[in-house]
């Protein structure tokens, strides 16, 4: 069993007054444009993670059907969202796949190759990225064998302190498509997506 957890809880604060994963973007938000992805893909269970502006993003989530946990400590940074998602996911879940919510040019098919490596790995430890032309991007995968460990992260930006401390069980998976490295945290990022949109219808 496959858990995806997805970060909904940041203040966007790079992007100024607005919450960014509310923008739209074509016919819905970015939020719910990565949370298709998520929707579509092989994971067994999507978990939401909310906290700045809960109120707001809840309402979006809601006609959608997904799980949804509240982060209370969310103003402490993502690590405390990520373990938010890990707390209430299934007691039976193998893997977690960390997402974050602005990523609108996720696709299904990168979501699936991570699950369908890491089922191929008979149980073993690991953590897989994707990468596109030499770049890491996300999700990354997390093995139910580093639960713990992320639960008792401190760093509050993230889990790459753990990628570095088990750097040999970590594993690039190929992709051959930038969707995975595009997130959009300032207002010229959402600037380029709206024409990337315009130009493209995608």
């Amino acid at each position: 069993m496959t858990t995806l957890i997805m970060l909904a809880a940041g203040a966007s604060s790079r992007m100024g007054a607005v919450n960014k994963l509310l923008l739209p973007l074509g016919e819905s938000s970015i939020l719910e444009q990565t949370l298709a992805a998520a929707l579509a893909s092989e994971a067994d269970e999507v978990w939401v993670v909310t906290g700045h502006e809960s109120e707001r993003v809840e309402a979006v989530l809601q006609p959608l059907g997904v799980r949804i946990v509240y982060n209370p400590t969310y103003e402490k940074g993502m690590t405390s969202s990520i373990q938010a998602g890990v707390r209430v996911s299934g007691t039976n879940t193998g893997a977690y796949l960390i997402c974050p919510g602005d990523m609108p040019y996720l696709k299904p098919a990168h979501i699936n190759l991570l699950i369908r490596q890491f089922n191929s790995k008979n149980d073993q430890p690991c953590i897989l990225a994707p990468v596109y032309n030499g770049k890491r991007g996300h999700p990354v995968l997390f093995s139910k064998h580093f639960r713990d460990e992320i639960l008792a992260h401190d760093d509050p930006d993230g889990c790459k302190g753990i990628i570095q401390r088990h750097a040999g069980q970590l594993m690039l998976i190929e992709i051959e498509n930038e969707g995975i490295l595009h997130d959009i945290d300032t207002p010229e990022a959402y600037t380029a997506a709206l024409n990337k949109k315009n130009q493209h219808g995608s």
